[in-house]
């Protein structure tokens, strides 16, 4: 006769490769991929409702339009055109030297660095490890590039100049390495170690804003189920003196 073991119960350990634990980082995804639907639905509701304006379409019209007349400068002069596409491919290529000399060891001075008070980049690893160092600054000499393309633009009036500037800043900024997860080791650390939780947070985020925006991103500055008339809003009758597209000035009466 046999004696009999009980059984073996299952180890509840998480399955972790490296410090990631798998579980929940599957778990975040799900819940990544449910709140970006969410955010793609606030964001599809008005539209298919009827209720959407043209703004967008007019605004993106604006900005072709506005960096059309910077394009037409260039490409109505062949040399010109030629000249500064020269002046990127040498930018390129500076910085391709730069990186095989570091990749043998050498201590090497960078082909260009962030400015001042830049915080995009200032985690360490932006410049000790040479895939990011590398990113970095192919992004900023794109950048510079695209700036001095308006800057060098010598048709151009002053008013189609400083739109063209702005257009350029914003677009520039919105592709910055350090928006992408797999391009930002701040980020990428910081969602291995929340596993995730951290992007979750962030479409949660996105969700609201578009849904508080009507179908439009309108991003928050603070937390408006905080704020009540009577309690902590002035109730004190009064007028807009003065308004525009950021603030509106408000006389009060007594």
């Amino acid at each position: 006769m046999t004696e009999e073991r009980p059984l073996r119960a299952p180890s509840q350990e998480p399955m972790k490769i490296g410090g990631v634990d798998v579980e929940e980082f599957s778990r975040n995804l799900a819940r990544l991929i449910e709140e970006g639907g969410r955010a793609f639905a606030a964001y599809l509701k008005p539209r298919e409702e009827g209720r959407n304006s043209s703004e967008l379409a007019e605004e993106v019209g604006e900005v072709v339009k506005t960096l059309g007349h910077v394009a037409e400068y260039w490409l109505e002069d062949p040399r010109r055109a030629l000249e500064v596409q020269a002046r990127l491919g040498k930018a390129y290529l500076d910085l391709w030297a730069s990186a095989a000399k570091r990749l043998t060891g050498e201590e090497i001075v960078p082909v260009v660095t962030p400015e001042a008070g830049d915080k995009r980049f200032a985690d360490p690893e932006w410049s000790s490890n040479q895939f990011y160092d590398f990113l970095k600054q192919a992004y900023l000499l794109s950048t510079r590039w695209a700036k001095q393309l308006v800057a060098d633009a010598a048709d151009l009036d002053p008013h189609t100049r400083l739109k063209a500037e702005f257009y350029v800043r914003q677009i520039t900024n919105a592709m910055s390495p350090s928006n992408f997860v797999l391009t930002n080791p701040e980020l990428l650390r910081e969602t291995v170690l929340s596993n995730a939780d951290n992007l979750v947070r962030g479409m949660r985020m996105l969700a609201e804003d578009i849904e508080s925006g009507g179908g439009d991103l309108k991003i928050r500055q603070s937390d408006a189920s905080m704020f009540a008339v009577g309690r902590n809003l002035a109730t004190t009758p009064g007028k807009v003196i003065f308004q525009n597209d950021l603030i509106q000035l408000i006389q009060g009466f007594e």
